[in-house]
């Protein structure tokens, strides 16, 4: 009598194999969007774009506020944070098969370090779908700046990055025209220099020595010989020129110490233009890339587009605040004289990365 059954049931299943109850067919892939409307489409059904953020008051209203009155019905979940914490848990996330999010926007060395050589990012070109975000005759230098071969890290703003301030009661601006004035005799132990040993604004402009021809390693040890004072606090630099105790900051904390002139310190930016050696171009917490096994792919694509767009670099860029990589974003919230220039330094990027060591190790034999 079991047999019976047995073979009853093994018959019966055989059956249903074969006849009218199919088993499901596998689920195939959704054809992507090949429209810009369509696209809009099939991020709404997402409904959330995942996005890594910089830090700061204002970023709120550029990154997520301006994107989704643009978007209605694509919420954006945002992230404020830079720096290794973002980068050790978006990593460590991965490394437990958690991908969280779409895109990033932040700052470029974790990009081209971290997130890189761990295949972590997408490459951008086929995300672009916005005529005036693919037509080059939108962007400066002809085009959307990549920083890798692949094109996976793009730059949305640069700012020329003032590197000198002085107390104008004690020297005035344009007194300064090189950075080779720092090793007159009357400037020894009368200048502070931001610490080039940590990464910062100080290593930054240690950075712009090194490759800038007719100063490098030479120049370093001869201003390191000039004895300045060197501090990691970006407020206690600012108040210690102020305060007239010194006559000189090099590398300070742009963001610092203009809020802090705002507030009425007695301070003022040296001209960048007004020196004899090329000008210094950075570019901050705006590289932007798209991750692989983003959980909300078509989102990401139609916010990268908007970040590219006019509008969304018109709110961007003001927050960093930095010139914009489009030419039809004037920068009139910031001085003349910090659009990028022909023949700028940039101290960021592949370039600078590979030389990185080299400047560290030097400012630690320097700046002992």
């Amino acid at each position: 009598m079991k047999r019976f059954l047995l073979a009853f049931v093994l018959l019966a299943t055989a059956l249903a194999g074969c006849g009218g109850a199919a088993a499901p067919a596998a689920s195939s892939p959704a054809a992507k969007p090949t429209t810009w409307d369509g696209l809009v489409a099939a991020a709404k059904k997402e409904g959330t774009v995942s996005v890594i953020v910089p830090p700061g008051d204002n970023i709120k209203a550029a990154l997520v506020d301006a994107f989704e009155a643009k978007y209605p019905g694509i919420a954006v979940d945002a992230l404020p944070s830079s720096g290794s914490a973002i980068t050790s848990r978006v990593m460590s996330e991965r490394g437990a098969n958690k991908y969280l999010w779409d895109v990033f926007v932040n700052g470029i060395t974790d990009l081209l370090t971290t997130f890189i050589p761990a295949n972590a990012l997408e490459p951008i070109p086929p995300a672009l779908m916005l005529p005036e975000v693919t037509d080059p005759k939108n962007w400066r230098d002809g085009g959307i700046e990549y920083l890798d071969k692949d094109k996976m890290v793009l730059v949305t703003t640069r700012t020329v990055y003032p590197t000198l301030w002085v107390n104008p009661t004690m020297i005035k601006p344009d007194q300064i025209t090189s950075y080779k004035d720092f090793l007159a005799p009357a400037w020894k132990g009368k200048f502070i220099l931001d610490d080039p040993r940590r990464s910062g604004p100080g290593q930054a402009l240690l950075t712009l020595w090194y490759l800038t021809p007719g100063l490098g390693p030479d120049f370093v040890k001869a201003i390191a010989a000039q004895q300045p004072l060197i501090l990691t606090d970006y407020t206690q630099e600012a108040n210690m020129v102020g305060q007239g105790r010194y006559a000189a900051l090099l590398g300070g904390s742009d963001q610092t110490l203009s809020r802090m002139v705002k507030e009425g310190l007695p301070i003022a930016v040296v001209p960048p233009e007004q020196l004899k050696e090329p000008v210094q171009v950075a570019a901050g917490a705006t590289g932007a890339a798209l991750f692989t096994h983003a959980p909300h792919p078509n989102a990401a694509k139609v916010y990268l587009n908007w970040l590219l767009s006019k509008d969304g670099q018109a709110a961007f860029a003001p927050t960093q605040p930095a010139v914009s990589n489009r030419l039809d974003v004037p920068a009139t919230y910031l001085e003349s004289w910090r659009v990028p220039v022909p023949g700028a330094i940039k101290t960021y990027g592949t370039d600078v990365l590979a030389v990185r060591d080299n400047v560290i190790a030097l400012a630690k034999e320097a700046f002992q």
